[in-house]
């Protein structure tokens, strides 16, 4: 009788702690996925010990905890981006736009998109008094000055007293001076400032003043929609037989919102 020996051997592989790592042209990678552009001599890795940051500016790392490291080989967070210059990072997805902020809704997905108070324009005019016999809609023309927070963005011109919106949305308008009349004495006069939007009226203010010997200073501030490269005026109207027919002074505002 043949008698048969058989011998199972159990191989048991423990690996407790031990993760391979990759280098990508290099052979001192630091984390898991690990890659040297060695764009200049200074930027190149050792092949041991530790890396600088000058070393590391050109890389590119994954780490254990799924952290990605750009210009840094030691991620602190999700992603990690260090440059030793401005704009390291750019996101294009024809959101952008000058003087735009990365905003996030409520899923954490973000986009660029345009701020409260990012964007406005002044006109600003002072005029000899002058009390107009016509009754009509005027447009208040011959500013002084102009202001715009950016040139780049929009336009303001003081002498057709225009002001271009640079996006849509919401705008507040600001609008004080000094109205007057020499139509009714000192009896009741209504000031009536109007906006216009490419030439349509869209809204109108509305105060009384009761002195035409000191005239009436006041402010009418609203908030109206635009679209993108509206042009936008001031109107004072003195078609009424008691509305004040003289403005010397104006501060004409337009600020976007969002």
């Amino acid at each position: 009788m043949k008698t048969f020996t058989i011998t199972v051997i159990f191989i048991f592989i423990l690996n407790n702690g031990i993760y391979s790592q990759i280098g990508i042209n290099t052979t001192n990678p630091k984390t898991l996925l690990h890659i040297d552009a060695a764009s200049s001599v200074a930027a190149t890795n050792p092949p041991t010990g530790t890396i600088s940051a000058t070393q590391a500016s050109d890389d590119v790392v994954i780490d254990n905890q799924g952290s990605v490291g750009i210009g840094t080989a030691a991620p602190g967070t999700k992603l990690d981006i260090r440059s030793s210059s401005v704009g390291a990072i750019r996101i294009s997805d024809t959101s952008e736009g000058v003087n735009k902020m990365l905003l996030s809704d409520a899923n954490g997905v973000g986009t660029w998109a345009s701020v409260a108070g990012s964007w406005f324009a002044i006109l600003n005019g002072k005029w000899t008094p002058t009390y107009y016999t016509s009754y009509a809609m005027r447009q208040v023309t011959g500013f002084s000055t102009q202001i715009i927070s950016n040139p780049a963005q929009g336009g303001a011109n003081a002498t057709n007293g225009t002001i271009q919106v640079p996006f849509s949305g919401k705008y507040r308008i600001t609008i004080s001076g000094h109205w007057g009349t020499n139509r009714v004495g000192d009896n009741p006069y209504k000031i009536v400032p109007a906006v216009y939007r490419n030439g349509v009226i869209v809204w109108t203010g509305n105060c009384i003043g009761y002195s035409n010997t000191w005239g009436l200073n006041p402010t009418f501030i609203t908030v109206l929609d635009f679209n993108q490269n509206d042009i936008i005026t001031m109107y004072t109207d003195e078609t009424g037989t008691s509305n004040a027919n003289n403005i010397d002074d104006c501060t004409f505002v337009c600020e976007f919102l969002h």
